[in-house]
């Protein structure tokens, strides 16, 4: 599958300009990571537990690859189906740190307990998404619509949350210690018991708010 995606790559290249191009090209990334990561799964489900390190690193290098190729509605897929296979959870993480995910689309999208520490979120669109406990740590997330989020104990520590949106989002307990905050928007927000030790910036509309035995304010 790798091999053909280079094929019809090279011949996309030579027809520069044709319309559609990048859409189908796209569109070619996706399925092909999508069949290899099946692919994995069925070759784990015949009994080769004891190589589940080299499938988790395999599955790792196919996401990251074809994931800059895909635009945000296909990387919002791509999530969601990495998710449901339960390649994005803590005993079975891809370490997906650096991935690009800049723009996914995971609108409303239900992420309990989703692991994407690392991860370029820049600019997507995680507006009304359930984010209960999941692991957001050092996250690029600028610029993010995370309006009406639930990341209630979500982890987000050393994460970018600059000029991100968040107004009426839920983050009760959530981990927000050595987080940039400029311009990050709270308005409505529930950020009761909220670590902000270390953060950085000027939030606008975060009420004050107990982070140990002090009062932080943006």
């Amino acid at each position: 599958a790798i091999g053909l995606l280079r094929i019809y790559r090279r011949a996309l290249r030579r027809s520069e300009g044709r319309e559609g191009q990048h859409c189908l090209q796209a569109d070619l990334a996706f399925k092909c990571t999508i069949k290899q990561i099946q692919s994995l799964d069925r070759w784990r489900g015949e009994g080769h537990l004891e190589c589940e390190p080299l499938v988790r690193r395999i599955a790792r290098s196919v996401t990251i690859t074809n994931s800059r190729e895909l635009d945000g509605h296909l990387r919002g897929q791509l999530v969601k189906f990495l998710f449901d296979g339960a390649w994005l959870k803590c005993e079975r993480n891809l370490a997906l740190k650096g991935a690009n995910f800049r723009g996914v689309e995971l609108a409303q999208a239900q992420l309990e307990g989703i692991n994407l520490a690392g991860a370029d979120l820049s600019g997507a669109d995680l507006s009304g998404a359930r984010l209960t406990n999941a692991r957001l740590r050092g996250c690029s997330l600028g610029g993010a619509d995370l309006r009406s989020g639930v990341l209630s104990g979500a982890d987000l520590a050393r994460a970018d949350l600059r000029y991100a949106r968040l107004q009426n989002a839920n983050l009760q307990g959530a981990d927000l210690s050595e987080t940039l905050l400029d311009g990050a928007n709270f308005w409505g927000g529930d950020l009761t018991g909220v670590d902000l030790t270390d953060s950085q910036g000027i939030a606008e509309y975060m009420e004050p708010v107990s982070v140990g035995d002090q009062t932080e304010r943006g």
